[in-house]
């Protein structure tokens, strides 16, 4: 992570592309939508609170009020051609407009459209940048044994059947053969994140801000976001 921002960072200034948090007064704020791309068991609920204790309006895998399912609205949207947060960018008791979106996804029970992620699902990515061409980009590798064992036991390993059995995802996931077969996942989870890191090098107009989760994580976050850990 450190490496890839510092390889990312350099790229942007040597195109005289300006960097939020090289603010010499350090009082910035980045640009909306905040966009988490974390994978579910990837910290995801951590980084909503973050921001919102950073007070940014923040909503983690339910519209804000009510319960309906992000992934269900983004994905709609996607299918359509219309902007990802279209009808989804509002808390609906507070009508505030929200400005952090984490666990944006959503699986489905049945084959066909109802499951999405924008960074898996070919085409999700381009559909973030085409209607939010300044956006940030949020990104909080876990350590893959850490997100495979908590993946793995959530709902005894439904997750990843449904990944397999129903979203059918290109890539190495549709060769994972069970829940048990952990290089095929260790491959699926760090090709998502290289994925998303490529994206980052070819749209350099969004703003992107990786950190490795660990003890180092909290003070990382802040220097990228200007919120206090």
């Amino acid at each position: 992570s450190e490496e890839f921002m510092t390889e990312l960072n350099q790229l942007k200034r040597s195109m005289n592309i300006s960097l939020p948090w090289d603010n010499d007064n350090r009082n910035f704020s980045l640009p909306t939508p905040i966009i988490s791309l974390n994978l579910p068991k990837s910290a995801t609920l951590t980084l909503k609170e973050f921001f919102k204790c950073g007070g940014f309006i923040s909503a983690h895998t339910f519209i804000p009020s009510t319960a309906v399912r992000l992934g269900d609205c983004i994905r709609d949207n996607f299918l359509t051609n219309d902007p990802p947060f279209r009808g989804c960018d509002r808390d609906n008791a507070t009508k505030e407009e929200i400005q952090f979106y984490s666990d944006a996804g959503v699986q489905g029970f049945l084959r066909g459209p109802q499951c999405f992620y924008s960074s898996l699902n070919d085409g999700g990515l381009d559909h973030i940048a085409q209607h939010y061409p300044h956006a940030t980009i949020v990104m909080m590798p876990r350590p893959f044994e850490d997100w495979y064992k908590s993946a793995r036991k959530w709902g005894d390993g439904r997750l990843f059947g449904i990944w397999k059995r129903i979203c059918n995802f290109t890539g190495s996931v549709g060769h994972c053969r069970t829940k048990d077969d952990e290089p095929c996942w260790r491959d699926f989870y760090e090709a998502h994140t290289v994925k998303v890191r490529e994206y980052a090098k070819t749209h350099l107009d969004l703003t992107y801000v990786e950190v490795h989760l660990d003890e180092s994580s909290p003070s990382v976050l802040e220097s990228y976001t200007g919120i206090s850990s």
